[in-house]
């Protein structure tokens, strides 16, 4: 997702000289295709495998994290408007939520219909 993007840190392990053109990761550097895939796929993989919700969690908070540090942002709630991945996560989650009850009110709907059928058929 961040393949070339270090941050001053990893320059300094590395004996590189840090070069924000480089190795700052910006809005215009970041492909979104692969992040929305990254999104979805631990997306469904957290709705599928109930047991390993913890360890999706802490993926995401440390994918969130990395993203500050490539984006030479400190790690707190100020910043983390800044996570473009943050961003997409609860993207999902809010159009998932939608869905779901979309679907449980079209199902309450068509509930709602057949009761009234088997009323007028009994009356």
């Amino acid at each position: 997702m961040f393949p070339v993007f270090k941050t001053k840190d990893e320059c300094v392990v590395a004996h590189e000289d840090y070069n924000e053109e480089v190795h700052l990761l910006t809005d215009e550097n970041l492909n979104e295709e692969i992040l929305e895939f990254v999104v979805k796929n631990i997306f469904k993989k957290a709705q599928d495998e109930k047991l390993f919700i913890i360890l999706n969690g802490q993926l995401c908070q440390g994918l969130i994290e990395m993203e500050l540090s490539l984006r030479d942002l400190k790690r707190n709630i100020k910043n983390l408007k800044a996570s473009k991945f943050r961003g997409k996560l609860l993207t999902e989650c809010q159009n998932c939520f939608k869905q779901f009850f979309k679907d449980k009110m079209f199902d309450s709907q068509a509930a709602a219909e057949d009761m009234d059928k088997e009323e007028f058929k009994a009356a």
